[in-house]
């Protein structure tokens, strides 16, 4: 975008030879470049914050999955099997027909 500002200022010098012409072309282009890099810090400010929670997200994930890992390990050595059935209970209980899936 700003290049072809650019270009055309050229243009401008190479037919009249105008100094004020030259000038307001140039100050034109460096408030859109200015603008653009506003742009990009923010685009990158956002990607950080994404990242960011992206990452935190992962993290309480392990957690979640080490606390599901102990709860398996209190019934029988069937571990994840296990909790996916009593997670499946607990589902239908709230949803309040947990004695179609045996409700204990």
């Amino acid at each position: 975008m700003g290049g072809e500002k650019r270009m055309r200022g050229e243009e401008r010098r190479g037919e009249e030879g105008e100094e004020e012409g030259k000038y307001e072309e140039r100050e034109k282009g460096g408030e859109e470049r200015r603008g653009n890099r506003m742009r990009k810090s923010r685009r990158r400010r956002r990607r950080n914050r994404k990242n960011m929670r992206k990452e935190k997200k992962e993290e309480e994930n392990k957690r979640k999955m080490r606390v599901r890992m102990r709860r398996g390990k209190r019934g029988s050595g069937r571990g994840r099997r296990k909790i996916k059935r009593w997670r499946k209970i607990k589902n239908a209980r709230k949803r309040g027909r947990g004695a179609a899936i045996g409700e204990r």
